[in-house]
């Protein structure tokens, strides 16, 4: 039995037929010609052709990745969303405030802002100031509770007379709309 082992398909490959000289007259293989024209700027058409593929392939793999990450956006809002509307039912929040809630998530992951903006206002007008639907005022009566603290903190906060004049103004109406909501 012979130990001896046969190279004979390794010399094959590292044939002469495969070397080419670059620059610098170091022998490369055939695949490294091509890497050679890339680095010193020999560019022939094949190498250009190769160029545009690589270059669709980045520009078409940059907008994969932009939407995969977009996807992963939606699904983040959509699922913090959702819990905080789970909370908010066993909670025994206002109904009104949690189909605010529902409309803000499409409205985000839509990107249509305009939406619930819309829906927002239609509610407080038909359903608070419309239908007078106790519910519908309470969730104003908060907000505006909320927004009559944010004004009396920022008064205090500002030093211009004609800025104390606006948001005094805007304390008045607060104030007057929240004893129409108690009468």
């Amino acid at each position: 039995m012979d130990d001896s082992l046969d190279f004979s398909s390794l010399e094959a490959i590292g044939s002469r037929n495969n070397i080419v000289e670059n620059k610098n007259n170091n022998k490369l293989p055939e695949a490294a010609k091509k890497a050679e024209n890339v680095q010193y700027g020999t560019y022939t058409d094949e190498s250009e052709n190769g160029l545009k593929k690589l270059s669709k392939l980045q520009a078409l793999n940059d907008q994969v990745t932009s939407a995969y990450k977009r996807q992963q956006d939606i699904k983040r809002i959509s699922t913090a969303a959702r819990v905080d509307i789970i909370k908010s039912v066993q909670a025994g929040e206002n109904p009104y405030r949690l189909l605010l809630k529902a409309v803000e998530c499409i409205s985000t992951i839509t990107g249509d802002s305009a939406f619930y903006m819309q829906i927002k206002t239609d509610l407080e007008a038909i359903h608070g100031k419309g239908l007078e639907n106790p519910d519908m005022l309470e969730f104003e009566k908060k907000e505006l509770e909320e927004r009559l603290k944010r004004l009396e903190a920022a008064k205090t906060n500002t030093t211009s007379e004609a800025d104390q004049k606006r948001i005094n103004t805007a304390i008045s109406e607060h104030k007057r709309r929240i004893q129409f909501i108690h009468t």
